[in-house]
């Protein structure tokens, strides 16, 4: 009985668990040019940096819903993950118009950039979310399912 509980907990512990760091607000930064390099702390991950790729003027504007990041046509912002690897990170877009989308892009292992694309009078991004990258279980699950038929085998 003893065996079956540590194989029970050995297999639990195996699970994948991936969780919801942040979603970014804007709110207080309404008329305000993106600082270089602006860096935000997000507790239990690490420094989350943004920054205005070069030609690219980002301000913080209210679009009456909520306050955004502003973009023109062919800006960038650089999002840059530096508590780690992440996957991908969901975007939360306002203003957008007919013919005009973002473009996020993966750029290097923690890097991100997010390009708004089509002809209009600009759009924003309201909020930022990701989840972190947790390694594939599956490994270590098969290796913890083949120690315990190993030891159960031998006490048999």
């Amino acid at each position: 009985m003893k065996t079956k509980l540590i194989i029970a907990t050995a297999v639990l512990a195996c699970l994948p668990s991936i969780s919801s760091a942040f979603s970014l607000d804007f709110t207080g930064l309404t008329g305000t040019p993106l600082p270089p390099n602006l860096v935000i702390f997000v507790p239990g991950y690490g420094n989350v940096t943004f920054e205005a790729a070069p030609g690219s003027n980002l301000a913080v504007v209210d679009y009456g819903i909520t306050p955004a990041l502003s973009f023109d046509q062919n800006e960038t912002v650089i999002i840059t993950f530096n508590g780690g690897e992440v996957t991908p990170p969901g975007l939360n877009y306002t203003g957008l118009e007919i013919g005009e989308s973002f473009l996020a892009q993966f750029a290097s292992y923690n890097t991100y950039t997010a390009t708004l694309q089509g002809a209009g009078n600009g759009a924003g991004i309201s909020g930022l979310s990701f989840n972190q990258a947790v390694p594939e279980p599956s490994s270590t699950l098969l290796g913890v399912l083949g120690a315990s038929l190993l030891v159960l085998r031998r006490r048999r």
